[in-house]
């Protein structure tokens, strides 16, 4: 499969996260689970606990959901443990 690694930032915060879905869609999806403050995708991609990171973005996108914009940073083919790894050194 492959990923794409993306961040979503205003000018004093940013969250890097990992998708193999469309962009505009992932960051819908982000924008609805910080105004429902729960998780919109399925049951086993959500975390029981979220990250703090995750948290933060979800806390800043619910006060100014318009203040921020999602962009892609790299395209990863491969494992999810590959991709995470790519994830992760971008964090």
């Amino acid at each position: 499969p492959s990923f794409t690694i993306y961040s979503i930032s205003n000018v004093s915060f940013k969250y890097v996260g990992m998708t193999t879905q469309n962009l505009q869609k992932r960051f819908a999806q982000h924008k609805a689970d910080a105004r429902s403050g729960s998780c919109s995708l399925t049951s086993k991609l959500c975390q029981r606990k979220k990250p703090p990171d995750l948290k933060a973005l979800h806390t800043r996108l619910k006060k100014n959901p318009n203040e921020f914009s999602i962009k892609r940073l790299k395209t990863v083919t491969g494992t999810y443990p590959e991709a995470h790894k790519v994830e992760l050194s971008l964090k």
